[in-house]
């Protein structure tokens, strides 16, 4: 994932920025994730950056699997998005 797409999430700015000041390589890693859910966040962090811009209201819905709605909703509360 870009850089930039990564730091809307305020949990992957700080982790970046951290390494970023150390030197290290910009690798962020949570493994408490399962990959599905991870796939949703990623999916989303772009979903935003391409119509956090859109002024003319034609936001198409974010659709999700109810099914994993509470993984998903323990991860952004975790990711604070």
């Amino acid at each position: 994932m870009e850089t930039r797409i990564a730091k809307q999430c305020p949990y992957f700015k700080t982790r970046l920025e951290k390494k970023e000041v150390e030197g290290g390589a910009l690798e962020v890693r949570y493994d408490d994730l399962a990959g599905p859910i991870m796939a949703i966040v990623i999916s989303y962090l772009h979903f935003r950056e391409r119509y956090s811009k859109d002024l003319d209201g034609d936001i198409p819905e974010f659709v999700i699997d109810p099914e994993l709605g509470h993984e998903l909703l323990k991860a952004t509360q975790f990711l604070k998005l």
